[in-house]
């Protein structure tokens, strides 16, 4: 392989903050998921643009310069942050804790965006994060035109049903299954637009059993105290090596 080209936000950047480079707010790790991916396909040359943070409408600008005729490999992992996802869902997590400061329940986020009788959070997925993600998608094949582009989706957070996780994710028992389901709304709109472009897709959270909630032995994204040298909710060492998995076995079919 010539060059493999690694773009995305913080779920591709970061694993262990603890071994960074590059600039400081991207929090680029060392033994994040393309790390790992190099250590294995060993390509002669990579580019790791992944940024925390980044927005699939912003990508273009911050991210493409790596990408040309002789890129081979692209993965991707983007679309979570157009939703401004911390800021959108904040507000109505810190009721759950207001109401009942020490057993968070009740649905407050999923009152806040389904009130009226519709989703306008689910909305926004549609009208907002896909065209982004899209063009973004559509903007990376134009450059790297003779490469194989890999969608990756986000590790989950949150099991898919009700749980009790306590204060592990700052999530209300009664709104995890709501807060999943916008969730795996966001990362199974990234696999659909790079779908119709005949990109690989790599479902990581489709992988049950391996979410925020889970024992530390087991998870692959950390609790909001988290037992590794990872940011909180995002993927620990361990679930950086099983998305890596997932995407050489994509690139093995």
């Amino acid at each position: 392989m010539r060059k493999y080209v690694a773009l995305g936000d913080s779920y591709a950047a970061t694993a262990d903050i603890t071994d960074v480079y590059g600039p400081v707010l991207c929090l680029r790790s060392r033994g994040s998921y393309p790390n790992r991916l190099v250590a294995a396909l060993a390509p002669q040359t990579f580019v790791d643009n992944t940024c925390s943070g980044a927005v699939a409408r912003e990508l273009a600008a911050k991210q493409f310069d790596g990408l040309d005729a002789q890129t081979d490999l692209v993965t991707v992992t983007m679309g979570w942050n157009d939703l401004d996802l911390l800021g959108t869902l904040g507000p109505c997590l810190a009721v759950s804790l207001l109401e009942t400061p020490f057993t968070p329940v009740g649905n407050p986020c999923e009152r806040q965006f389904t009130g009226t009788g519709a989703d306008t959070l689910a909305a926004r997925v549609e009208n907002e994060a896909r065209p982004a993600v899209a063009g973004a998608l559509r903007a990376i094949r134009d450059r790297a035109p003779n490469a194989v582009i890999v969608a990756v989706n986000y590790p989950s957070v949150l099991p898919a049903t009700t749980a009790d996780c306590g204060y592990a994710t700052g999530v209300a028992r009664a709104d995890v299954p709501y807060v999943y389901r916008i969730l795996r709304h966001i990362s199974v709109m990234l696999l659909e637009e790079a779908a119709k472009l005949g990109a690989t897709t790599v479902d990581a959270n489709a992988v049950t059993g391996h979410d925020g909630c889970q024992p530390a032995a087991r998870r692959w994204v950390e609790p909001l105290i988290s037992a590794t040298t990872t940011i909180p909710l995002h993927p620990n060492p361990r679930g950086a090596q099983a998305v890596a998995d997932l995407v050489r076995a994509a690139l093995d079919e």
